[in-house]
C-alpha cells in the first residue's frame, strides 16, 4: 500500500505532464468549474438583434428540462466541482420554478449568475435571490421608454423594469452576497443615449454598469453595428462621463475589450464590419481556446455545447441549427455529464481548437467574446511551461506555478464576470495540487 507521500508525488508528476502535454489535456486537471445553463429559449421582448424569442418551443418540438431533472442536473455539476452556474435564455425568469432552481443552486454553496431582462423579476422570484452568492445582470438597452422600445421590440415595460430594479436593490441589504449589475449593448439605435443611461445605472445605485458592443453575422444585413458618426457619438459620450464624474457621483463605467479596443483605435470599424468582433484578433495571433478546459453550455432540452457562441445563441433556430448540431456534445438525458465532459466529441474539439483557426469557425470563434481573457491565460500558460522545462527547479516551486496562475485565471475570470467565486476557485485549486 503506497503510502500519502508516495501518493501526493504521484499526482505532482501527473500534474506536471498534464500541463507539457498543452492546453488540449487541460480539462483533466481544472474542470468543470463554470457552466452557462440556458434554462429556456421562451422569451418576452423581441430585440433587433436577438432571434432567440423566434425559439418556440413548438417549432423545436421537444420538452424543456423538468425541475426535477435541473435538480438532478445541478446534483452531479456539484458532485464535478462546479463553482459558479451562469442562468441565461430566453428569459429565465418566464420559468415557474425558477425561484426554486435559484434556491437549490444556493444550498449547494455555488456561485450564480442570471441575466434578465427584468419584466418578471418581482416578488418571490426577487426574494429568491437573497439566499447565496448571486449575481443579477439588467440588459437594459435604453434609458427611456422610447429608446429601450426601440432596440427590444416591446412597449410599455420600461417603467416596469425601473421599479423592479428598484426593489431588488432595496433588498440588498438582506443579502450582502448579492451583486446586481446592468447591461447595455452599444449599437446605432442607442448611441445617442449612453450618457442618460449611465446617470440612470447611477441613480439606481446598481453595483455595475456594463457596455458592450453589438456582434454577430447579422449585424451587418440589419444595420444595427456603428458607422463613423455612431461611433464618434459614443466616443464623445464615454469622455463626457469622465468629466462628470469628477464633479458628481457616477458609477466608473466597466468597458468591455472588444467595445474599449474599438474606442482607443485598436480594433477600426472595418475590423468588425461584419459583426465578428474576435475575427481580425484570432486572424493576427492565433490561441488555443481555453474555455474548453472548464466551461460548457447546457441548453434548456439538455444538450451540451462548448460555448454560446457555438450554440449561435441569438441567431435563428431554423437557418443555424445545421451549423450548430455540428458543435453538439451529447444530451444529459442520455448520458452523465461526466461522460460528455471527458467524452471522445468533447476532446476531439480541444485539440481542434489549439489554436483556434478563425477561418474555419468564423461565425463561431470569430464571434467570442473571451479572446483577450485567452491572451492573459496564454501568457500565464507560457510561463508555467518555462518554469516546468527548467530542471534546476523545485517541484514545490513548479507546483506553485501552476497554482498562481490558476489564482491568476480565477482573478481575470472575475473582472469579467459580475459574481466573485475567487474563494471557490482558490480551494479547488488548493485540492488539485
Amino acid at each position: 500500500m503506497s503510502n500519502p507521500s508516495d501518493q501526493r508525488s504521484k499526482k505532482v508528476e501527473n500534474l506536471i505532464k498534464l500541463f507539457l502535454d498543452g492546453p488540449p489535456s487541460l480539462y483533466k486537471f481544472i474542470g468543470p468549474k463554470s457552466i452557462q445553463f440556458e434554462i429556456t429559449n421562451r422569451c418576452n421582448v423581441k430585440c433587433v438583434m436577438c432571434d432567440r424569442w423566434k425559439w418556440e418551443p413548438a417549432q423545436i418540438g421537444r420538452e424543456e428540462l423538468s425541475t426535477q431533472e435541473i435538480f438532478t442536473l445541478i446534483n452531479e455539476l456539484k458532485e464535478l466541482e462546479v463553482q459558479h452556474v451562469l442562468i441565461s435564455g430566453g428569459e429565465p425568469f418566464i420559468r415557474r420554478d425558477i425561484a426554486d432552481v435559484i434556491k437549490y443552486i444556493n444550498e449547494r454553496g455555488m456561485a450564480l449568475t442570471i441575466i434578465t431582462n427584468g419584466v418578471l423579476l418581482k416578488g418571490k422570484k426577487a426574494e429568491a435571490l437573497l439566499g447565496g452568492k448571486n449575481s443579477v445582470t439588467f440588459s437594459v438597452d435604453g434609458s427611456s421608454e422610447e429608446s429601450y422600445s426601440q432596440i427590444r421590440g416591446i412597449n410599455g415595460v420600461f417603467d416596469t423594469i425601473i421599479k423592479n430594479i428598484k426593489n431588488l436593490v432595496a433588498l440588498r441589504p438582506r443579502n450582502p452576497k448579492l451583486t446586481i449589475a446592468m447591461h447595455f449593448v452599444v449599437q446605432r439605435g442607442n448611441a445617442r443615449k449612453i450618457r442618460e443611461y449611465h446617470e440612470l445605472a447611477s441613480e439606481l445605485k446598481v453595483n455595475l454598469v456594463t457596455y458592450g458592443l453589438v456582434h454577430g453575422p447579422h449585424v451587418a444585413e440589419r444595420q444595427i453595428g456603428l458607422d463613423d458618426l455612431h461611433l464618434k457619438m459614443v466616443k464623445k459620450q464615454f469622455k463626457q462621463i469622465e468629466l462628470d464624474r469628477k464633479i458628481k457621483f457616477l458609477l466608473e463605467p466597466s468597458i468591455r475589450k472588444e467595445l474599449s479596443d474599438l474606442l482607443t483605435g485598436k480594433l477600426t470599424l472595418d475590423d468588425i464590419k461584419h459583426g465578428l468582433l474576435a475575427y481580425p484578433l484570432f486572424e493576427r495571433e492565433p490561441l488555443p481556446c481555453f474555455s474548453l478546459a472548464y466551461w460548457a453550455l447546457i441548453d434548456a432540452f439538455g444538450d451540451v455545447y462548448p460555448c454560446c457562441y457555438a450554440y449561435y445563441d441569438n441567431l435563428s433556430y431554423a437557418d443555424y441549427n445545421e451549423k450548430r448540431r455540428q458543435f453538439f456534445l451529447g444530451n444529459v438525458r442520455d448520458q452523465p455529464f461526466r461522460e460528455i465532459w471527458d467524452g471522445k466529441r468533447f476532446n476531439e474539439l480541444r485539440k481542434i481548437m489549439n489554436p483556434v483557426d478563425v477561418k474555419q469557425f468564423p461565425q463561431v470563434c470569430g464571434n467570442c467574446g473571451s479572446y483577450h481573457f485567452f491572451k492573459d491565460i496564454n501568457e500565464d500558460y507560457n510561463l508555467v511551461q518555462g518554469v516546468l522545462r527548467d530542471d534546476s527547479k523545485s517541484t514545490k516551486e513548479k507546483t506553485g506555478a501552476i497554482m498562481q496562475m490558476f489564482l491568476s485565471m480565477a482573478k481575470k475570470q472575475i473582472d469579467r464576470a459580475t459574481t466573485s467565486f475567487e474563494e471557490e476557485i482558490t480551494e479547488a485549486v488548493k485540492k488539485m495540487t
